[in-house]
């Protein structure tokens, strides 16, 4: 499998939410993990003993809510709660936070009341939220690779199909590990037939030992554990929490001498026509087990594409991102017609070699949009192109593609542009970056 975010991508957007049943409250929280880092960002069950402190706000599709459209600006979050009387069971607060203590489920009943907002055109309807909530008794643990994990979630092959679970790791399968280089897992809490769960990593602790010898481990905010070992070394990982235990997995280290082969995998942003490439990932091999954390060099032999990686997060070193951070492009946009595009992505470590080549198309702005009034204004000024394109650049002629080096949108611009062709057609560059950049934030 592949691709984009080798440590945790967060999948936030901006803000991980979640939405109240008909729609028209957020409630947003950076406490509780759900998923390889992910966040509530669906109706989902929590831990037993999970402590949740959502702020309120109100849904930018509701009438009032946003009090200045230059600015997006909506109703503080005290005014929106202020409207509604709160009924909550199933959790007891803890001043700003609830906390959830028992199995079952958290039921939160809003009922709207009179409150200063209303005469700013804010109309509270009659809502609620129902969170099922489960014990440690009925789930599991157990590591996944966050790279996977944002594959899974955003993007697909080149002919649009899922990835091969061949090449995915199975929960509560043995992880193989490049010896003597760190890797970051990240843990994950599952109920059989509810799927994740929603809980507090730093309600746990962390204990390994290698070989039946204790190591220390850290386990941070995200549910992430870094890991080390050496040549055929064997690690137990498992969390505690009081007196429960959840078993995490097992990791073993493998010599780099024992690969024998890689395989670059291409991954292409899932709901556009067309698609293009955000990522690649190398899958190692050492007979039939396929190894993590890899350091490869990555190239671009034909073509030009942002080759990023940053060193401040903590990315698996076997994947790549195919587009910069700020989504600045290695070539303009197609002018008037359907312009079809081919690249070939290199990864090599040691005597190991594989390429992918990735073919894709993009499509003009449509005559007459912001978009292309745009484009045409600044065309020919020498904006920006990304500094992080690499490869000898495209041909003129045969596809049809433009020049790698012929002048494209600055980065402020670029966003601008994609921004507001977001109603019509999301844009993949720019939605794939953010989301990588959140991991960060």
């Amino acid at each position: 499998m592949l691709l984009l975010l080798a440590a945790c991508d967060d999948y936030l957007v901006c803000i991980p939410t979640l939405k109240s049943e008909r729609g028209q409250l957020a409630l947003q929280d950076y406490d509780v993990v759900r998923g390889p880092c992910g966040r509530l960002r669906e109706p989902a069950p929590l831990l037993v003993g999970t402590r949740w402190c959502p702020v309120l706000t109100c849904d930018a599709d509701q009438p009032g809510c946003v009090i200045d459209e230059s600015s997006g600006r909506r109703l503080d979050p005290d005014d929106v709660a202020a409207c509604f009387e709160h009924a909550i069971t199933g959790a007891t607060p803890d001043g700003a936070c609830l906390v959830v203590e028992a199995p079952g489920e958290l039921r939160w009943t809003f009922t709207p009341t009179d409150c200063p907002a209303q005469a700013l055109g804010y109309a509270p309807l009659e809502d609620s939220l129902t969170l099922p909530v489960v014990d440690a008794s009925e789930v599991f643990a157990h590591l996944d690779v966050p790279g996977d994990a944002f594959a899974r979630r955003a993007l697909v092959a080149a002919d649009g199909e899922p990835f091969p679970e061949a090449l995915q790791l199975e929960p509560g399968a043995v992880i193989h590990v490049l010896a003597d280089h760190e890797l970051a897992l990240a843990g994950v809490v599952t109920h059989p037939e509810l799927g994740d769960v929603g809980w507090n990593p730093p309600a746990f602790v962390a204990h390994a030992t290698v070989d039946d010898v204790e190591r220390a481990v850290e386990l941070d905010a995200l549910g992430l554990v870094r890991v080390t070992l050496g040549a055929s070394e064997q690690m137990e990982l498992w969390l505690e929490r009081g007196d429960e235990t959840l078993a995490l997995g097992e990791i073993e280290g493998v010599a780099a001498d024992e690969l024998t082969a890689l395989e670059v995998i291409a991954g292409f942003t899932s709901d556009d026509d067309p698609r293009i490439p955000a990522g690649a990932r190398a899958v190692a091999w050492a007979g039939e087990r396929i190894v993590y954390g890899v350091p490869v060099d990555w190239s671009v032999t034909e073509g030009v594409l942002p080759l990023w990686r940053d060193p401040e997060r903590a990315w698996s070193p076997d994947y790549i991102a195919l587009v910069d951070e700020d989504g600045l492009r290695c070539h303009s946009p197609p002018e008037e017609r359907r312009t079809e595009y081919r690249a070939r992505v290199r990864a090599t470590f040691a005597e190991l070699e594989a390429e992918v080549v990735l073919e894709w198309a993009e499509n003009p702005e449509e005559a007459g949009s912001i978009e292309q009034e745009i484009l045409e204004g600044l065309r020919g000024k020498g904006t920006e192109r990304s500094p992080l394109c690499e490869g000898p650049g495209f041909a003129r002629e045969g596809c049809g593609c433009r020049s790698a080096n012929e002048e494209g949108l600055g980065a402020t611009l670029l966003l601008g542009v994609l921004g507001l062709g977001a109603r019509r057609r999301r844009r993949p560059i720019t939605r794939v970056a953010r989301s990588a950049r959140a991991a960060r934030d």
